[in-house]
């Protein structure tokens, strides 16, 4: 098999064109020996480093709440509203979630990431649509103001079982008083995040 198609089906690269890029910079080893060609032939038993973690920021995002809130506990469903580069997606797809992703643009990791059955993309805008799904776990981190980002909470919670949970990322904080005041009237907070030398704020929580 050729090494990035094998990295690519053992998910060290989301996509084989990532793998390729990789390789070309040559920031992948087999067995010791730095390979620059994609073509290099690999069987399957032989030692590959991967200098490089390919995985988009936001996987890591959702990994350190995940870790500190426990917010994948129990999930078997999520709705990721602003797929983007797909990092909250791919960390759900690992701890073996099934996953309804939304954003205006499909891209080439979400075209690959649709040909796995537990992973479905819908190309369009989240602010117009309606859906039926039902889900236990609402990610939301769209590029919008504060108000916008309320409104897609208020939108899709109702697509949320009763012990459903919410991540919300709030651009540019502070977070304004009416905002909070709707979210304590309507919501129960878990916690509120300010992550060190980011502009966004991230809400955790569920309904009432």
């Amino acid at each position: 098999m050729r090494l990035d198609e094998f990295l690519k089906k053992k998910r060290y690269f989301s996509s084989r064109t990532r793998a390729k890029r990789a390789i070309l910079k040559g920031k992948v080893i087999v067995d010791g020996e730095v390979i620059t060609k994609p073509s290099f032939r690999v069987r399957g038993g032989e030692k590959i480093e991967v200098l490089i973690d390919d995985r988009p920021e936001g996987y890591f995002k959702l990994k350190a709440i995940d870790e500190e809130v426990s917010l994948l506990k129990g999930a078997k469903r999520a709705l990721d509203i602003g797929f983007g580069a797909g990092g909250f997606s791919i960390y759900c797809l690992e701890n073996g979630l099934e996953v309804i992703a939304i954003d205006l643009e499909e891209t080439e990791l979400a075209s690959e990431l649709s040909r796995r059955a537990e992973f479905t993309f819908i190309k369009g805008d989240a602010f117009l649509m309606d859906l039926e799904y039902i889900v236990d776990l609402l990610l939301i981190d769209v590029t919008t103001e504060q108000k916008g980002t309320l409104s897609l909470l208020n939108k899709y919670s109702k697509c949320l079982t009763s012990n459903g949970r919410v991540l919300s990322v709030f651009k540019r904080p502070p977070i304004e008083n009416e905002i909070k005041d709707e979210i304590s009237r309507k919501y129960h907070t878990i916690k509120w995040i300010t992550p060190e030398e980011k502009d966004e704020v991230y809400w955790i929580g569920k309904l009432r």
